[in-house]
């Protein structure tokens, strides 16, 4: 199993969707199991918002594409977020000012893509933004 560690959890990248996370507050450097996710997906986008919270969005369910968004809370657990305008997985994603994220490229299954758009946990809204040059996936951002 590979993963990636985003503010203390471990998120599976498997080759299937898994709704499996972890998390490490030990002081023995232990890794415990916490909440599932609220979809199964591989391939999806995660990044830190305020208050030790952490948004995971898109990646791939069972049928393809997905547009759901999981937050873990505070309280230890996952729950559904606002989902994005477009499916997408493997698409880059960053902590912007202000705590906004901008999801920008991605593949939904068909291609891959040039849309972006932000998630504002103030308002708990995506919208549309302006379009990448060139359509991109697999990209990161700093």
């Amino acid at each position: 199993m590979t993963g990636i560690f985003v503010n203390s959890i471990l998120l599976t990248l498997a080759s299937q969707p898994s709704v499996s996370a972890q998390s490490s507050g030990s002081p023995i450097n232990r890794w415990d199991p916490t909440a599932d996710l609220t979809a199964a997906r591989s391939a999806a986008c995660a990044v830190v918002l305020s208050a030790g919270r952490l948004l995971v969005a898109g990646g791939i369910g069972d049928s393809g594409a997905v547009s759901s968004v999981d937050i873990f809370g505070t309280d230890g657990s996952f729950s559904a977020g606002p989902p994005m305008f477009l499916a997408r997985a493997r698409a880059g994603c960053v902590t912007l000012a202000y705590g906004r994220v901008l999801m920008a490229g991605g593949d939904d299954g068909r291609g891959s893509l040039n849309s972006a758009e932000i998630f504002d946990p103030a308002t708990n809204k995506w919208q549309l933004t302006g379009s990448l040059a060139v359509a991109r996936e697999g990209h990161q951002m700093p």
